[in-house]
């Protein structure tokens, strides 16, 4: 880590208690009309929950176009500020949390970790949920838990509280310790029960409409042929490496091993 580079990250203030992280394995998917789930082994059903979440993100949606969600949600044991963040397959993601007492709206945390990606515009409200929750645990055969298997029925509140849109989304997590294969099975069974792969990355991407599957603004050329201009080829690789400093600053300000080295390797190649 370089000299002056707080190694809690550039999100940490004296004072202020830090984000605090975990890993989520997570598969989603959309289930037809009248959908009933189908028997799951070690399926123990849970109380219900009403989740109420208000996203944040900038007027032209940055965030959720490089798969980055920011929320407040209440109503739940994990009540608080989520900001969820992608690996590089589509089903895990690291997710850091912050209470309710967090100073700022969002707190000042959250908005300066994905500076790099809002590069200052204002983070606003752009998308209220509010979710009836049924959840159920999914044990394996030795009795440890498995997966949570969330039925979620979502309502889309326009800004006077008003439903605006409804939709149903289940979830399946992997509990702590599990991998991605550990839930391959239970996903089986609803597939071959009528539900298919959510073709959503997330509950506020599919709120906010086309808008948020967008590509990011810095998008490089998929191939640069030989008979293309050698200005083609140059902005190309301006692109490539500036993509690669945003991504390297998130890390950065997240402290992640590594992270100052891939910057400084592509801020080298951008100035040469």
């Amino acid at each position: 880590m370089t000299a002056g580079l707080d190694p809690r990250g550039v999100g940490y203030r004296a004072g202020v208690q830090g984000p605090q992280t975990q890993v989520e394995i997570e598969r989603k998917l959309d289930p037809p009309t009248g959908f009933r789930l189908p028997a799951l082994p070690g399926a123990t059903p849970l109380p219900p929950l009403v989740l109420t979440a208000t996203y944040y993100d900038t007027t032209d949606l940055r965030l959720a176009r490089h798969r980055i969600t920011m929320r407040r949600r209440t109503g739940g044991g994990d009540d608080g500020w989520h900001l969820k963040l992608p690996h590089s397959d589509d089903v895990t993601r690291d997710e850091l949390h912050l209470p309710l007492s967090t100073p700022g709206e969002p707190p000042e945390a959250f908005v300066r970790l994905v500076l790099g990606l809002t590069r200052g515009a204002a983070l606003a409200p752009v998308a209220t949920l509010r979710n009836e929750r049924h959840p159920v645990q999914l044990l394996a055969d030795d009795g440890s838990p498995l997966a949570e298997l969330t039925d979620d029925h979502v309502a889309v509140l326009g800004s006077t509280g008003k439903v605006r849109t409804r939709f149903r989304e289940i979830e399946v997590e992997a509990a702590p310790g599990r991998t991605a294969a550990d839930i391959d099975s239970i996903v089986t069974l609803l597939i071959a029960a009528g539900a298919r792969e959510a073709s959503f990355a997330s509950k506020a991407v599919r709120a906010l409409g086309p808008r948020a599957t967008e590509p990011p603004d810095l998008v490089a050329p998929a191939v640069v042929a030989p008979s293309d201009p050698a200005a083609v080829a140059l902005q190309a690789e301006l692109v490539r490496q500036v993509s690669i400093i945003q991504a390297q600053d998130l890390r950065v300000r997240r402290g992640l091993d590594d992270s100052v080295h891939q910057m400084r390797v592509a801020i080298r190649k951008v100035r040469s």
